[in-house]
């Protein structure tokens, strides 16, 4: 059984940094809610509710934290280290769809955190200047994305 916690304004200090950071992250949504349960059973609501977009479900997501981890790796690999959590197991949704309407419908909001700091920028312009594309970069980005053999290609493609 979780215990539901609506002001999370004081998490409690045995929450991870990262973790606390997400807290104040989605207290910034404008449309829709996510409920997020953490590791320990306790679960949080944000955003003012509603359908987060025409033709959307007004009901909340659903977000179910595993590993105190998902918001470090989240933070430091952005979408595709979320993603990497999900398939990981660190963490789930009972409607992954929804989850990924609200956020996608809060976007602009969630980015002015992360973006809107001139450090931030500058960090982050550095950071792509280091993560320069070399060969030996490429050859490992290209085994993690297209080397999925002959027999998957076989699924779509016709001979030619």
């Amino acid at each position: 059984m979780t215990s539901l916690d609506t002001t999370i304004t004081a998490a409690p200090a045995r929450v991870p940094a990262a973790t606390r950071f997400l807290f104040a992250l989605l207290q910034r949504l404008e449309t829709g809610s996510v409920e997020l349960t953490t590791p320990d059973g306790v679960m949080r609501r944000f955003g003012p509710g509603g359908a987060p977009a025409p033709h959307a479900k007004a009901v909340p997501a659903v977000l179910y934290l595993h590993d105190w981890r998902v918001a470090a790796d989240a933070f430091k690999g952005g979408d595709v280290g979320f993603a990497e959590g999900y398939m990981a197991g660190h963490w789930d949704t009972p409607d992954l769809t929804q989850l990924l309407t609200v956020l996608a419908a809060n976007q602009s909001a969630l980015e002015r955190t992360f973006y809107g700091h001139w450090w931030t920028r500058s960090l982050l312009r550095a950071k792509h200047f280091l993560n320069a594309n070399t060969k030996r970069q490429a050859r490992r980005n290209i085994l993690a994305h297209y080397d999925l053999g002959n027999q998957f290609y076989r699924l779509w493609l016709d001979p030619t």
